[in-house]
C-alpha cells in the first residue's frame, strides 16, 4: 500500500516520481468503493429522473415574414397579384422583437386562460385535463397566488376550501364571492371521474408569466438570407407549449391584418368624405342648369361662335384640371390641419404630379406606420416615439409649405387660362349673354362631375384591395412537441452520476491519503528511516487461549520461521545472544513479536528465556497468564534471592522461561541503571542460547538508552496504518545518535496480499537461500 505522497508527489521530500502504474494500482485496490459508489449514485440518479425531476418539452414552429414590401398608396393597393402591399419597415429583426413582445404574449395567455393553474395529488395538470374550469371576474392583486381547494362530491357539487380553511359547499355554473373578486367553477366531462378528489387551483400574476415564458420563447431565423422564423418554447406540458405557439402566431397574423385594414379604412373614410361633398356639390350646379334653361326657354345654342367657344373650352379644359388639382391640394391641407388627423394617414395620391410632394407624404406615412408599429412595444412617453413626433410635426410643416407653393402656382396659371379665355369670349360679345352664363354653368358642373368620376374610381379601387389583404406573415409549420424531454436527459443525468461515482470515492480517498501520517508500506519505512528492514509480517486474526497460544496463519508462522532462519544462520547474527524488542510507542506488537520469536527459536530446539525489562507498561504477566507477579523489579530491590527464583514457565508453552516485569515502581528508569541487569544479563546469556527482553518503547522512556551497552540486536517493531511519521523520523534519530545497537525494523501487520501457500513456498524458498547463504 502506498501513502498520498505515491498518489500525488508533491512533497519536495520525495526523490523521483512515481509513475502511474503505480498510482493508479492504488485507486484499482479500491474498486469496491467505486463500484458501491457508482451504485448509490446510479440510483440517486434514477429516482431523480423517475420521480423528482419534471419533464420539459421542446415545442417549435416556423412563420414565413414578406418583407420590403411599398407603402399603400390608392394606386397600389392592388398588385399584379392580387395581393396588397405594406410596410417596408418590416424587417426579421422587427418582427422577432414583435413575437417576443409584452404585449402579444399577454394577449396570448389571456385568451388561453392560463393565468390560473391546477393540481392534482400535488402534481401540476394542463388545464385542459383537468375536471373544473375556473373563471375569474374582477379579482384584483390580492387574489394573485392563492391556493383554493375543491372536494368533489358530485358531478353538480364540491366543496370550496380556501386558505384560511373556510370551507363551504356549491354547485358547478354557480358564481362564488371571495375577498378578492368572484370566481365560477364549471365542471368539465371529466369531472365524474374525480368524483372526491381533491383539485387545487391557484391565480397566477400576468407578468410572471410573462416573464417566465419570455424566457423560454426563442425566436431566430432559420438563416441569413431566409425570411422564415423559427419559434421555439420550453414547457412542462406539449399541449400546453403547443397551444401557446399557434395562439402567438395567430394572434401576431391578425394584428398584421387589422393594420393593413386600418389604412385602407382610413383612406376610404377620407374618399367618402369628398364624394358626398361633392355629389352635394354636382347636384347644385345640375340644378342651377335645369333651372337657367327653364328660366330662359332655351333648347339651342347658337353656331355662330362656334370657333371662339372652341378656344375658349380648350382653355376652360386647362383650367378644370388646374382647379382639380388646386382642390385637391386644398382638401389634402384642411386634412393636415385638422387636429384629429395629427397622426393619421394622408391619402398619398389622388392626381397629383408633383414628385416632391408625393415623396414628402409617403415619408409621412411611413412614419405614421413606424409610430404605430413601435407604440406596440414601447409607452407613448417612450423618447423612441417622441423623437418619432418631432419628425412627423416637421414634415408637416414641409408638406404644409409645399402645398402652399404648389397652390400658389397651379392658381396664378389658372389665372392665365381665365385670361384668355375671357379674351376669347370678348370676341363672342354678340352671343347672348344666356349662353355665356349657361357655358359658365356647363364648366362648373364639367368640373364638379370629372372630380366626383375620380373620387369614385378610388373609391372602387381601395374596396377591392381591401378584399384582397393578406398579412405580412403565413405560418409555414404549426406548432408541434417533439415526444423526448429536452430536461431533464437521461443519458447526461446518468453520465454525471457515473462521473460523481467515480469522483466521490476519488476524493474520498485522495483526502485519506493525503492527510495520512501513517506508515503504510515499505517505501515509507525507507523513505523516513535509514535503519534497515527484518521482515514485514501479515496481519492476522487470532483468539487467546488460557495463555499466550494463537491460531496464527500459515502466512505468519514463516515469517516467524524466516526471522529464525536470519537469527540462526546469517552471520549478522551469528554472534548475538540477546536481543531486544522494542517500539516507538506501545501497541505497535512488541509483546506479540517477542513471544512468538521466543516460540519459533524453541521449535528449533533452542534454550530462550523472554524478560520483560518493560517496567512502565508491563504485559507479558497478562499476556501469558503467569501465576507469580514478581519479577526483574522484584530482583533488583532484593538482596536475598537468586533471578532463578523469579524465571516462570507458562503451562501452554513447553520449555519457555520467563521473568516478568514484576511490581510497579515509581522511578523504573533509576532501577534499570542498578549494576544488576548488566549481572542478569550476563548469567542469563550463559544459562540460554538466547535472551529476548521486551522493553520500554523507545518514545516514551530512556530505558532502552540504559540497556544499549547489554544487547546485542535492537529489533524495532513498526505497524502499519499505526506508527506515525514522525515516530519513525525520532527511532532514527536515536538510531543516528549512536543508541539503538544494530537495529533491524519488524514492519507489523501488514493487510494480506498473497495466499497462504504461495507464502509457504516463498518462506521454503527463503529459508533454503537462507542455509545455502550462511551455512
Amino acid at each position: 500500500m502506498s501513502d498520498n505522497r505515491e498518489l500525488f508527489p508533491i512533497n519536495s521530500e520525495i526523490k523521483g516520481e512515481k509513475d502511474i502504474k503505480s498510482i493508479m494500482t492504488v485507486y484499482a485496490s479500491r474498486w469496491r468503493i467505486f463500484l458501491f459508489s457508482i451504485l448509490i449514485c446510479f440510483m440517486v440518479a434514477f429516482v431523480y429522473i423517475k420521480y423528482l425531476s419534471t419533464p420539459k418539452y421542446t415545442v417549435k414552429s416556423s412563420v414565413l415574414i414578406k418583407t420590403n414590401l411599398p407603402l399603400p398608396t390608392v394606386s397600389n393597393f392592388v398588385a399584379l397579384n392580387g395581393t396588397a402591399n405594406f410596410d417596408p419597415l418590416s424587417s426579421l429583426e422587427t418582427e422577432v422583437e414583435l413575437l417576443k413582445s409584452d404585449d402579444l404574449l399577454r394577449s396570448t395567455l389571456k385568451e388561453l386562460s392560463l393565468s390560473i393553474s391546477y393540481e392534482i395529488n400535488n402534481k401540476e395538470i394542463y388545464s385542459k385535463y383537468s375536471p373544473i374550469k375556473v373563471v375569474g371576474t374582477k379579482l384584483d392583486s390580492m387574489s394573485l397566488g392563492k391556493r383554493f381547494t375543491i372536494l368533489i362530491k358530485s358531478g353538480n357539487h364540491f366543496l370550496l376550501s380556501d386558505d384560511d380553511g373556510k370551507t363551504t359547499l356549491h354547485k358547478f355554473g354557480q358564481e362564488v364571492k371571495v375577498g378578492y373578486g368572484t370566481l365560477t367553477i364549471l365542471a368539465n366531462p371529466n369531472v365524474t371521474s374525480h368524483i372526491n378528489n381533491e383539485i387545487v387551483f391557484y391565480l397566477n400574476g400576468i407578468n410572471e408569466l410573462i416573464s417566465k415564458y419570455k424566457k423560454v420563447l426563442k425566436v431566430v431565423p432559420f438563416s441569413e438570407k431566409a425570411s422564415l422564423l423559427q419559434l421555439q418554447l420550453i414547457d412542462e406540458f406539449p399541449e400546453r407549449g403547443t397551444s401557446i405557439l399557434n395562439k402567438l402566431m395567430e394572434i401576431y397574423e391578425r394584428r398584421s391584418f387589422e393594420t393593413k385594414n386600418l389604412v385602407i379604412n382610413n383612406t376610404i373614410s377620407f374618399l367618402d368624405e369628398r364624394l358626398r361633398y361633392f355629389s352635394k356639390s354636382l347636384s347644385g350646379v345640375e340644378r342651377r342648369v335645369e333651372q337657367y334653361k327653364r328660366t330662359n326657354e332655351l333648347t339651342d345654342i347658337n353656331s355662330q361662335a362656334a370657333s371662339y367657344v372652341a378656344q375658349a373650352d380648350a382653355y376652360t379644359k386647362n383650367m378644370s384640371e388646374w382647379a382639380i388639382q388646386i382642390d385637391i391640394l386644398e382638401s389634402i391641407e384642411n386634412y393636415l390641419n385638422e387636429a384629429p388627423n395629427q397622426y393619421k394617414l394622408v391619402p398619398s395620391s389622388l392626381g397629383i404630379t408633383d414628385p416632391t410632394l408625393m415623396d414628402l407624404i409617403n415619408k409621412l406615412n411611413e412614419l405614421q406606420l413606424q409610430r404605430e408599429n413601435t407604440l406596440r412595444t414601447v409607452k407613448p412617453n417612450s423618447p423612441l416615439v417622441k423623437s418619432i413626433n418631432d419628425q412627423i410635426s416637421n414634415l408637416r410643416q414641409n408638406i404644409l409649405e409645399n402645398l402652399k407653393n404648389i397652390k400658389n402656382g397651379l392658381i396664378i396659371q389658372s389665372e392665365n387660362y381665365k385670361a384668355n379665355s375671357e379674351r376669347f369670349r370678348s370676341k363672342v360679345d354678340k352671343v347672348p349673354t344666356m349662353e355665356r352664363d349657361l357655358l359658365e354653368i356647363n364648366r362648373q358642373q364639367s368640373i364638379r362631375q370629372n372630380i366626383y368620376l375620380f373620387l369614385l374610381q378610388k373609391r372602387e379601387e381601395s374596396t377591392i384591395a381591401k378584399s384582397a389583404i393578406v398579412p405580412d406573415s403565413e405560418i409555414v409549420d404549426s406548432a408541434w412537441a417533439d415526444p423526448n424531454p429536452v430536461s431533464p436527459k437521461q443519458l447526461i443525468v446518468y453520465l454525471v452520476a457515473v462521473l460523481s461515482g467515480l469522483s466521490i470515492p476519488f476524493a474520498y480517498i485522495y483526502i485519506k491519503e493525503f492527510t495520512n501520517d501513517k506508515i503504510r508500506s515499505s517505501s515509507d519505512l525507507a523513505h523516513y528511516s535509514t535503519i534497515p528492514s527484518l521482515v514485514e509480517i501479515d496481519a492476522f486474526k487470532f483468539k487467546k487461549a488460557k495463555n499466550m497460544t494463537y491460531n496464527l496463519q500459515n502466512a505468519v508462522l514463516n515469517k516467524f520461521e524466516l526471522i529464525r532462519a536470519k537469527i540462526l544462520y546469517s552471520e549478522e547474527f551469528k554472534k548475538s545472544k540477546v536481543l531486544m524488542v522494542t517500539s516507538s510507542k506501545s501497541g505497535e506488537g512488541k509483546t506479540f513479536f517477542s513471544v512468538h520469536l521466543a516460540l519459533s527459536l524453541l521449535k528449533a530446539g533452542k534454550k530462550v528465556i523472554l524478560v520483560e525489562l518493560n517496567l512502565r507498561q508491563p504485559s507479558l504477566q497478562n499476556a501469558l497468564r503467569l501465576s507469580q507477579s514478581a519479577g526483574v523489579s522484584n530482583y533488583i530491590s532484593s538482596d536475598n534471592h537468586s533471578f532463578v527464583d523469579f524465571i516462570q514457565y507458562p503451562d501452554n508453552i513447553p520449555n519457555l522461561s520467563v521473568i516478568s516485569a514484576g511490581e510497579a515502581v515509581d522511578h523504573p528508569s533509576e532501577l534499570l541503571m542498578s549494576h544488576k541487569i548488566p549481572s542478569l544479563i550476563s548469567k542469563l546469556k550463559q544459562g540460554f542460547d538466547y535472551v529476548i527482553i521486551c522493553s520500554s518503547s523507545v518514545n516514551i522512556s530512556e530505558d532502552v538508552y540504559v540497556l544499549h551497552d547489554f544487547v546485542d540486536h535492537s529489533l524495532i517493531v513498526v505497524r502499519y496504518n499505526f506508527t506515525t511519521y514522525k515516530d519513525v523520523t525520532s527511532i532514527n534519530k536515536v538510531y543516528q545518535e549512536g543508541l539503538l545497537t544494530n537495529p533491524k525494523v519488524i514492519f507489523n501487520a501488514l493487510p494480506n496480499s498473497q495466499t497462504s501457500d504461495k507464502i509457504d513456498n516463498k518462506a521454503k524458498n527463503n529459508r533454503n537461500k537462507l542455509k545455502r547463504a550462511y551455512i
